[in-house]
């Protein structure tokens, strides 16, 4: 009824002047909501660089990156909840996202599961208060909290820009390290920005990168070259190996995802493909005579780590036979307890931890942890994949590669928040429809 008023008020107004009341509470709403956008654009922008573990490392934070995650979300998931429950049906939107990312989320419980369950073995790691224990349950808080984000049409519409901004300031701190060597990093002489270890800095910046392209040739093609170029001259700064094969093989999975989405000619398809080798190539021989020029490059064996890489050489600083030697370990460990594994956390008394996420998983959480991660992996990219997501499938190919040579990535904000809000994200895509239980139903305003 009132509504009904308001209409017929506004249509004996001259049009001009309708439109000017009809636009007044949007505005005053915008106003009045700027506060909340811009703690969402710093907040989401402080997790996905891990400003959170820097400040966290050096103590700046009240309480553990993590518990400061949960605490950034949680305000906003209640406004998110609130806000469908005045719906009719009630809580209808947040259902369909749950059911539509079903798929993801029992893994994701199941690796929660055996990682309580692992606690109750005497070779659990019960130290520091516990965090090894509890860890992987706060992570699934994350990350069902951040898929409560996108429901709000502000982060929706624009969480790529939110997600540049977290890649910007990953960026600057990794150049700082460039310039004024160890600002940010714990490696002598190594660039690693905020997260504060090289090569987990390399997968951050990969990982992020994947999830800003735009993947649209035509359009986007300029912005997401400037993207690909900063990534990878902030991926061979850290000097990180690993880092240098997961971004390659990012420039080619974005060849072949932009041409296969997009259904160009075999000519647009050549093209794309001569143009990311040329990238490729670029950087391969023309970014270590850059870095060549800095501090950091000049006062460490950068030359003899990346020149050695290129050149198919095992370049050994102590790190590589290191990581061999805890793999090794891992291995003997998993033939002592192949299904159950030792306990969750055990790693964390191995002295030096096997350095690959899926090898600990199965020595902590024995084959039942590992497959729980595996399918996690899987049925995520699968519903990108589906639902044509690419940096959703970019984010999983990333981090799968990541995750041989490092063991705390399910544990890093970064990847659940962005695994959380690119599943709801894709939820609202065209193509989802045919993939979402209900009749694709699952899509949302």
């Amino acid at each position: 009824m009132e509504m009904s008023i308001v209409r017929v008020m506004l249509n004996e107004l001259p049009p001009r002047r309708a439109a000017a009341v009809q636009a007044g509470p949007v505005s005053v709403a915008s106003f009045l909501l700027f506060p909340v956008y811009l703690y969402i654009i710093a907040g989401l922008g402080f997790f996905l660089s891990n400003a959170d573990n820097h400040y966290g490392r050096i103590r700046m934070l009240p309480v553990a990156p993590t518990v400061a995650a949960v605490l950034f979300l949680a305000p906003l998931a209640v406004f998110v909840l609130f806000a469908d429950a005045l719906r009719k049906p009630s809580l209808s939107s947040i259902g369909r996202v749950i059911r539509g990312n079903l798929m993801v989320i029992v893994p994701f419980l199941f690796i929660v599961g055996c990682s309580l369950f692992g606690s109750l073995f005497p070779e659990a790691y019960w130290g520091e208060d516990g965090k090894y224990i509890y860890i992987i349950s706060y992570d699934f808080c994350i990350f069902l909290l951040a898929m409560l984000l996108p429901m709000i049409r502000f982060v929706r519409e624009r969480f790529v820009v939110m997600t540049l901004c977290g890649l910007a300031a990953l960026l600057y701190s990794v150049g700082l390290d460039v310039i004024v060597p160890n600002s940010f990093s714990g490696e002598e002489l190594r660039a690693a920005g905020f997260p504060g270890n090289s090569n987990w800095g390399a997968l951050t910046v990969v990982a992020l990168c994947a999830s800003t392209l735009r993947y649209q040739p035509n359009k986007y093609r300029l912005f997401d070259g400037v993207v690909l170029a900063l990534s990878g001259l902030a991926v061979f700064a850290t000097l990180s190996r690993s880092g240098m094969v997961n971004y390659m093989l990012l420039v080619l999975l974005y060849v072949l995802q932009t041409f296969v989405l997009h259904e160009g000619s075999m000519r647009k398809g050549i093209t794309l493909l001569v143009t990311g080798s040329v990238v490729v190539l670029a950087f391969l021989f023309v970014v270590p005579y850059i870095l060549s020029n800095t501090e950091m490059f000049a006062r460490s064996n950068a030359a003899d780590r990346i020149f050695g890489f290129l050149s198919g050489k095992v370049v050994d600083d102590g790190s590589s036979g290191e990581r061999l030697k805890a793999a090794h370990h891992a291995l003997r460990l998993i033939q002592e307890a192949p299904l159950l594994g030792h306990g969750t956390g055990f790693t964390r008394t191995m002295g030096v931890p096997p350095h690959n996420l899926y090898l600990q998983q199965w020595v902590n959480n024995g084959l039942a942890g590992l497959l729980s991660y595996l399918a996690l992996l899987l049925s995520a990219l699968v519903i990108f994949a589906r639902r044509k997501m690419p940096q959703g499938v970019g984010l999983i190919c990333a981090v799968a590669v990541g995750s041989m040579f490092s063991h705390n990535v399910l544990e890093q904000r970064y990847f659940l928040i962005l695994l959380g809000a690119l599943c709801t994200i894709s939820l609202s895509l065209p193509h989802a429809a045919a993939h979402t239980p209900h009749n694709g139903q699952a899509r949302y305003r």
